[in-house]
């Protein structure tokens, strides 16, 4: 379909885990009908270690996201990147501390469909001095530079820079999203549903883009509503169920039956 031959099963390079880069600690907040969705959940995210979240959607996935990247309020608990706290910090703030995000719904929520791929590719970096003029005008030309690169280097097939950014398919609208968040090069990246609803080869391009990125020290945080997606990537399983993390597991001992019993409630926490 794709004109060659892809890989549904990646090889994982060894990466040397470091320090926690993100740690959140009893972290309690609330639906958007108002309803506790976060029970006094607790994980963290090393160095160079892609953690993978399983659970059946809706049970606080979305505010655990939300919350990490500062677009809802925690009512308690901590959210810490890298030792420095940055609980209910805006999300300009968290981002330029080190914290980037592949959004769920790239279209609503990870670009602006009638932008061009350039403008898109600088979203929450038009501030950066690297693309100001005279410290109000965009120089467009950097912002040129920087995009050309970024076709490059992330394979974005699209005729210019210039090109509106809807009219690019799925797949390569989510390589502008990753190119513009991996660009910053983040120590933690939270990645929602990054391979939902492309194509098999667009699949293959992220899974390699986000292990890539763990080589690189980036720890990540990974939403996935495919289990086997989340087998084949992470470095620990965490299952979520109700708001609070029931089950650590490693993806190399785990069994699908344990997994799912874990996503339905069924099971006491286990220890990976």
């Amino acid at each position: 379909m794709v004109g060659r031959e892809v890989m549904f099963r990646v090889e994982k390079p060894q990466v040397s885990l470091g320090e926690p880069v993100l740690e959140v600690n009893r972290l309690v907040a609330r639906n958007d009908r108002g309803q506790t969705s976060l029970n006094k959940l607790s994980l963290s995210v090393r160095s160079g270690e892609l953690v993978g979240i399983a659970g059946i959607s809706g049970n606080g996935q979305k505010e655990l996201f939300e919350c990490i990247i500062g677009v809802r309020h925690a009512e308690a608990g901590e959210i810490i990147l890298s030792g420095e706290p940055i609980t209910n910090r805006h999300p300009r703030e968290i981002s330029g501390k080190g914290i980037s995000h592949i959004p769920e719904d790239r279209l609503k929520e990870g670009i602006v469909p009638d932008f061009s791929v350039s403008e898109n590719l600088i979203l929450g970096l038009h501030h950066d001095r690297f693309f100001r003029a005279d410290g109000w005008v965009l120089d467009r030309k950097g912002v040129e530079n920087f995009a050309s690169d970024c076709i490059r280097d992330f394979e974005i097939v699209t005729p210019s820079a210039r090109q509106t950014t809807r009219n690019l398919s799925g797949g390569n609208i989510q390589k502008v999203v990753l190119a513009r968040e991996l660009s910053k090069q983040p120590a933690c990246l939270i990645a929602n549903m990054p391979t939902r609803g492309l194509d098999v080869g667009a699949i293959e391009y992220v899974h390699n883009r986000l292990l890539k990125q763990c080589q690189l020290g980036t720890g990540i945080l990974l939403f996935s509503d495919d289990l086997d997606e989340i087998l084949n990537l992470a470095d620990r399983i965490l299952v979520i169920f109700k708001g609070s993390i029931v089950g650590e597991l490693a993806p190399a001992t785990a069994s699908r039956k344990e997994i799912g019993l874990l996503m339905a409630g069924s099971l006491e926490g286990v220890n990976g």
